[in-house]
């Protein structure tokens, strides 16, 4: 099948999380950009990808769910998720020390996320309860595409902002927001997999290979030329773009990030406990459950 044909695809939104995907100048498919998760999950469904870059729980809800969709989905490797970033606008300001007491307390904050289905919301959530006086705060969520978020929190239409590294980093730079620094998703920590049908035109062999290039080429981003490299080679890869600076801040941010290995390739005991996982946190939906059974028709 030809390289750029359509079922060679694999989607994926740019963040540090992909950015080792470009580790090498030759992939043996075509890479493309999207703004949300949830535009990869409708290209799945479709056909128009081979393979897609989904936070784990994003595709339990927007593909698994659907109606004949069990069975028809592989998982062929867990990545290694970015850090989610914190972006508060000037409703929420006050909010950002730890400990902080706010003469008043603003009565609700719309959080912008980049999809319904994200554990952003339980984050932002949980991140707010352990606040004096935040658990009395109301949350209304706004989906919106990555590169609209920053804009979004500047106009104030959002007061709040949660997306993967390096896209808050983006807003603080351009004075849209501030980054709540040290912030940490909690127990609400999302796992990240590469998906495709069952049907898939990318072999699964070869998709868990990349689990170890991804290891690999994080590893090689400590050389500021690799990363160069590599945001060169996504920025072909379509649009939103992130400049070369901001690669450059988000990995000298989150080191630690390209010190720990975390890929890996699932069996049928790692599928159950992230399906355990989700319903620890109340994510998992009702007519999903974490059995062998269904993490079996998870494997390739």
């Amino acid at each position: 099948m030809s390289r750029n044909s359509l079922p060679d695809l694999i989607g994926f939104v740019p963040s540090l999380e992909a950015l080792p995907l470009f580790g090498e100048a030759e992939l043996p498919f075509q890479p493309r950009a999207y703004s949300s998760y949830g535009s990869i999950a409708r290209d799945l469904l479709t056909g128009a990808l081979g393979a897609g870059i989904l936070p784990w729980e994003i595709f339990i809800s927007d593909l698994l769910m659907l109606p004949l969709q069990q069975g028809h989905w592989t998982v062929p490797a867990f990545l290694h998720p970015c850090p989610a970033e914190l972006v508060l606008g000037p409703r929420a300001d006050g909010l950002a020390a730890v400990g902080a007491k706010v003469a008043k307390l603003p009565s609700r904050l719309t959080v912008g996320v980049e999809s319904l289905n994200s554990l952003a919301q339980m984050q932002v959530r949980e991140w707010l309860d352990g606040l004096p006086g935040g658990a009395t705060i109301g949350l209304t969520f706004k989906m919106l595409p990555m590169e609209l978020m920053g804009r979004a929190l500047g106009n104030e239409a959002v007061d709040v902002i949660i997306a993967p590294a390096p896209w808050g980093l983006d807003a603080d730079v351009r004075h849209l927001g501030k980054v709540k620094r040290g912030f940490s998703p909690g127990r609400y920590v999302r796992d990240l997999v590469m998906v495709q049908s069952r049907a898939g035109a990318i072999p699964s062999g070869q998709l868990r290979q990349i689990a170890g290039h991804l290891a690999n080429a994080r590893q090689s981003f400590r050389n500021p030329a690799a990363v160069a490299a590599a945001a060169s080679r996504m920025a072909r890869s379509g649009r939103p773009a992130i400049q070369l600076p901001l690669w450059e801040q988000a990995i000298r941010e989150y080191e630690s990030f390209f010190s720990t290995p975390d890929e890996c390739i699932p069996d049928g005991p790692r599928l159950i406990r992230a399906m355990e996982n989700l319903a620890a946190c109340r994510a998992l939906p009702s007519s999903i459950v974490s059995t062998r059974e269904t993490a079996e028709s998870l494997l390739p």
